[in-house]
């Protein structure tokens, strides 16, 4: 069973019957229409988020799980993100872990497991020199097995090393801005 919990699967299994045991899903479950929650009212209660640069780019802020989207030094969007179950500072392949940094984005594209994936540029040309290793980083809408589970998606930390937004309504909107705006780079700080 302890084996078991270091299993991001089987942690959102335990979370989500506890989280409806408890009655705390009512609200989903009991809709007609089954509708996914609308996430804004708690993104708007979210702590500010500096911009870093005057470009437009993404920035994640990980010790506060938030990504921004930012036009000309300001933040226009920011969203709840759940990041790598080991950590931050990527340096091994398999570490779990999200890289730090300043990547290019890639085109976003279709994924069968997440919905949306918009590749980072992890590992960069100097961190390959340095030994880095590791691929296949990026910002994806939830698990489609977890969907349902919205904000539970992003209270703990349980990708591989990616950036995962609680709503396909979130992904969608930030694949639409980076195919509109074409952000220059993702920034990703401490």
């Amino acid at each position: 069973m302890i084996q078991n919990l270091r299993n991001p699967s089987m942690i959102f299994l335990i979370l989500s019957f506890t989280f409806s045991t408890l009655g705390f899903a009512g609200e989903v479950i009991d809709d007609p229409q089954n509708e996914t929650p609308d996430p804004a009212p708690v993104t708007a209660l979210l702590p500010p988020v500096k911009c870093l640069s005057p470009l437009t780019h993404i920035s994640i802020a990980s010790s506060l799980g938030i990504l921004v989207l930012c036009e000309q030094g300001e933040s226009i969007k920011k969203y709840r993100v759940s990041l790598g179950s080991g950590g931050v500072d990527k340096r091994v392949e398999g570490d779990r872990k999200t890289p730090l940094g300043i990547y290019t984005l890639g085109v976003p594209k279709t994924s069968e497991r997440f919905g949306i994936f918009i590749p980072v540029g992890y590992p960069t040309r100097d961190q390959k020199a340095a030994g880095f290793t590791g691929a296949d980083v990026g910002i994806h809408g939830p698990d489609r097995a977890f969907q349902f589970l919205g904000d539970i998606t992003v209270m703990i930390n349980w990708t591989a090393g990616c950036i995962a937004l609680g709503y396909d309504q979130e992904i969608n909107e930030i694949k639409d801005w980076v195919n509109l705006k074409h952000p220059k780079f993702i920034q990703i700080t401490p």
